[in-house]
């Protein structure tokens, strides 16, 4: 029988090992082998799958047979089994709200030779007073930003009775942290992500995922907050921050108590309140202004202001000489401006002056140099008409000069002239408008001590200081009167604090001056006194030279570059870049 062979086999090596030679032991060790391998091969095994265990938990199992009993910390493999009949139990698993448990026990299965058994075990949940949530999301993130479409991915929480995955948004900063806070998005049951489509462009959106279990118990929610990317229609660079005038969109507010996301934002130095958030934190990403209909934005040194279609004005930030308002300290929000019909606006250094729907000039601020076009050195709180300029169409203002074009094509200049920036061969200040010596004008621009101007036959001219080589012409020599820069077809001009930079009609950018931080965008911080192309980028519609950097509206998006100390290039990141990198959102 194989039970005695089993025991003598046992026994045989010992007792060979005593009376017998030793060469015989290895044919007795070769025929107790043999005999254990066929005693195993006439068992059975058995496997045990336990499902619906909660989560962290392990299930406690105990299999027991004729003469045979085990524990299983979990589920697993039973192997060289006797067969027959075995029973199975299964601890209740006590768990947060309730109990996992299998029903009908004990279960019994049968156990043959040669063929493994299989023994699933089913947990069911019961709860009991379930007041204890589901563990939270992981892993949320937006996986992609659109004009009107966020997608958004996470990993579920876990719960013995988890029901499904609720999703809640709310426009703003803020995101919901209850059910019935903010929106519902979508209810599912185990989806791990999501495709919110309408949304409103350029606007801000916090979403919070909960996990909720069938006895409604909602765990804490995973949250995240995104922008939906807008389309930019202007761009203006002060000294170190950034405005973008961006395009509408016809999607509704989540909430009626929400008002309509404005479609002005602006990013960088926010020391006076010129980014215009309402505080004087400086922002790093683009930040929503408070002002909606707005058609024009223009950015200065510390100021910035804001045309609406009305022709209504509007403007903040630092305030020191009345380039805001007519009241003392910095403005940190829009506040109006005593000029009506407004056609265009320029900030300059510490001084602000507007086109009237008459043609007529008015200015307003720091007056010191004669920048506001009146004879009077003081300070000008209230809005004053620039003499002799009836008829003009635009404005631009530099560190403390200012030029209009008329009408007529012709270009005026007044104020500061110590480096020939008013380009009438002279270096004397004049309150009184003078003529540049160019022919017909388009567009003029003005940076800190120079100036530029775009003409009819898309020729460029530029005048003033050129210590960096911002007029570019190839020298460091400061010119009184306009030189030709050795561009053709340009379209588009923007004169910085000591840089330069002017786009063609094929969407290619480049630049020229001083070019510490990289605010050139040619991957240097070399300075250039020709221009050089912005590497990087193409398809360029606008550009915009601030004081250390310089952004530009593309096909692919706004782009910017060169200094970033104060978040000016909208990045959030705080690093400096001499190649262009795009706007957060934008």
């Amino acid at each position: 029988m194989t039970k005695a062979t089993i025991v003598v086999a046992a026994m045989a090596p010992a007792l060979v090992m005593l009376s017998a030679p030793a060469s015989a032991a290895p044919a007795q060790s070769s025929a107790t082998a043999a005999a254990m391998v066929s005693a195993k091969a006439d068992r059975g095994s058995l496997r045990v799958v336990a499902q619906g265990v909660p989560a962290g938990r392990s299930a406690k199992i105990t299999v027991a047979g004729k003469k045979y009993r085990k524990k299983l910390p979990a589920a697993g493999k039973l192997r060289n089994l006797r067969p027959g009949t075995y029973r199975v139990w299964a601890a209740p698993i006590v768990a947060d709200g309730g109990t996992a448990s299998v029903a009908n026990l004990p279960l019994r299965v049968k156990v043959r030779k040669h063929k493994p058994a299989v023994l699933r075990l089913q947990y069911a949940w019961n709860p009991k007073n379930d007041s204890y949530p589901p563990s939270p999301a992981s892993e949320l993130e937006v996986v992609e930003q659109e004009t009107t479409a966020v997608t958004l991915s996470w990993q579920n929480g876990q719960a013995p009775d988890l029901q499904g995955v609720e999703v809640r948004r709310r426009q703003g900063s803020e995101p919901p942290t209850r059910l019935d806070e903010g929106r519902v998005v979508d209810v599912t049951r185990f989806a791990t992500s999501l495709r919110d489509t309408d949304l409103r462009a350029h606007t801000t959106y916090s979403y919070s995922v909960f996990m909720v279990d069938t006895a409604g118990n909602a765990s804490r929610p995973a949250t995240v907050t995104t922008r939906t990317l807008g389309v930019a229609l202007q761009i203006s660079a002060g000294t170190s921050h950034t405005c973008a005038l961006l395009e509408d969109t016809d999607a509704t507010s989540d909430l009626a108590a929400v008002p309509t996301p404005d479609l002005l934002s602006c990013w960088g130095d926010n020391a006076y309140g010129q980014v215009g958030k309402g505080s004087g934190a400086d922002a790093s990403i683009p930040a929503d202004v408070a002002l909606g209909d707005v058609v024009q934005v223009a950015a200065g040194s510390d100021h910035t202001c804001a045309r609406q279609r009305s022709g209504t004005l509007r403007c903040w930030g630092r305030n020191d000489y009345g380039q805001v308002a007519p009241t003392s300290g910095s403005v940190f929000k829009p506040a109006l401006v005593s000029v009506p019909d407004v056609l265009d606006v320029a900030v300059g250094g510490d001084h602000t002056c507007a086109v009237l729907d008459t043609g007529q000039v008015r200015c307003w601020g720091r007056n010191d140099h004669g920048q506001l076009g009146v004879p009077e050195s003081e300070p000008q709180r209230q809005p004053v008409a620039v003499s002799g300029i009836t008829n003009a169409v635009s404005v631009t203002a530099g560190y403390a000069h200012t030029c209009a074009v008329l009408a007529t094509g012709q270009a005026r200049c007044w104020g500061r002239n110590d480096r020939g920036q008013l380009g009438n061969n002279s270096t004397t200040d004049s309150a009184t408008p003078v003529k540049p010596t160019l022919g017909l004008v388009d567009s003029v621009t003005a940076g800190v001590f120079h100036t530029c101007a775009l003409l009819d036959d898309a020729s460029l001219w530029c005048w003033g200081a050129n210590d960096y080589g911002q007029v570019g012409d190839s020298s460091t020599d400061d010119r009184l009167t306009p030189a030709q820069v050795a561009l053709t077809g340009t379209q588009q001009v923007s004169a910085g604090a000591y840089h330069t930079c002017a786009v063609n009609g094929a969407g290619v950018a480049r630049c020229w001056g001083r070019n510490s931080g990289g605010r050139l965008g040619d991957g240097t911080t070399v300075d250039r006194s020709n221009p050089t192309r912005v590497v990087g980028v193409s398809g360029v519609g606008q550009i915009a030279a601030g004081a250390h950097h310089t952004c530009a509206i593309t096909s692919a998006g706004m782009y910017c570059w060169g200094s970033n100390v104060n978040g000016q290039l909208g990045t959030g990141d705080p690093s400096s870049a001499s190649r262009p990198q795009p706007v957060y959102g934008l």
